[in-house]
């Protein structure tokens, strides 16, 4: 079986001062930073789809308390203040469409992190998570949130397009 442990394998050169919070072949055309580490990739996701939620939670924690605070692409350390709230998002989540996120990311970044919902709702009581769309009164959704939108319900998310509508005085 597949462990969440393990080295980042070293790729020449896609780190080149400390001041980087992505390696270089992230955005690549040619999807380069898949290519570069799929075994290690697969391996990963295999084990996120398969841990149990205590496994998650465990991994979360240690990563956390590691690298709380360090810039990374695609995490904003001001909206998970505490370690419980990522726990709880990851829980509500659940290993499979954590493990369908990760590898959508990293098959291809740059074509995935646009089109994203705006909100993403957990609650750990239940526990169950929504992805919601929020449009104006006079927006559409773009092509690539068509896409996240469909690929959401195709891995069988709650997802929602909340349509705001104009206050009349």
């Amino acid at each position: 079986a597949a462990s969440n442990k393990g080295s980042v394998p070293s790729v020449p050169n896609v780190f080149r001062c400390p001041f980087q919070g992505a390696p270089l072949d992230l955005v690549s055309f040619a999807g380069e930073f898949y290519s570069n580490r799929k075994e290690l990739i697969d391996d990963r996701v295999s084990w996120i789809k398969s841990a149990t939620t205590l496994e998650l939670l465990s991994t979360v924690e240690e990563v956390w308390e590691e690298h709380f605070g360090e810039a990374c692409v695609g995490m904003n350390w001001q909206l998970f203040p505490c370690l419980q709230s990522a726990k709880d998002l990851v829980s509500c989540m659940g290993g499979a469409l954590l493990a369908k996120v990760c590898e959508t990311f990293s098959r291809d970044y740059r074509g995935s992190v646009g089109g994203l919902p705006d909100l993403t709702l957990w609650n750990p009581d239940v526990p169950a998570c929504k992805f919601v769309e929020v449009k104006g009164p006079r927006d559409r959704l773009s092509s690539k949130q068509v896409v996240w939108l469909s690929r959401l319900l195709d891995w069988g998310c709650a997802v929602e397009v909340c349509r705001v509508k104009a206050a009349v005085c």
